[in-house]
């Protein structure tokens, strides 16, 4: 942060450089702003993409494991009729 030390001699600041300082705290604190507002926007995004990723990534354990279910189930387990005389 820029500090200004613009006093006349007495120390009081003049008012055109008081209103100058003024103008670039308010310019400042407006640019801080606008970047809080767009880190939270691409924060909620990255919320929301998070969130389907994690649905998305559920929905396949879930394809897997039926997979594997099917595959290697009970069904996959039984003898041959012929085999067990």
């Amino acid at each position: 942060m820029i500090l200004w030390h613009f006093r006349s001699k007495d120390g009081i600041i003049e008012p055109n450089l008081r209103a100058e300082m003024e103008d670039f705290k308010v310019n400042l604190l407006q640019q801080k702003e606008a970047e809080i507002k767009a880190l939270k926007s691409q924060l909620k995004k990255q919320a929301d993409e998070i969130a389907s990723l994690k649905k998305q990534n559920e929905w396949y354990i879930e394809q897997l494991k039926l997979r594997q279910k099917q595959k290697f189930g009970v069904s996959s387990e039984k003898a041959d009729e012929n085999q067990m005389t």
